[in-house]
């Protein structure tokens, strides 16, 4: 599994994604593509056998990282952990997780 930033192509598979999980309010189209343009954004995806595993969105506001969104396709396969982790190693300046 690799975990990457997001790109403009990644939109439509992270609908879906996210559509699949009935008890989330769900984004529409154009957040998503906006948080590919805000700077104190980290949108990753992760990509196993090319297919998408799952996403992640957090906000820095040092000290602190938000997660503002984050799905899995199969949960219990390590890819929400390890989206997690890719989040903290990107978020220079930021100590705390919330």
């Amino acid at each position: 599994m690799s975990v990457r930033k997001a790109r403009q192509a990644d939109v439509c598979g992270v609908l879906a994604l996210e559509g699949a999980w009935e008890t989330t309010p769900h984004w529409k189209r154009n957040q998503f593509e906006s948080e590919l343009g805000v700077t104190s954004s980290i949108f990753l995806v992760a990509e196993r056998d090319g297919r998408l595993a799952g996403f992640a969105i957090a906000r820095r506001y040092p000290p602190n990282l938000e997660v503002l969104d984050i799905a899995v396709a199969v949960p219990r396969q390590g890819v929400g952990r390890q989206l997690i982790e890719a989040l903290k190693r990107e978020a220079a300046g930021c100590s705390t997780l919330t």
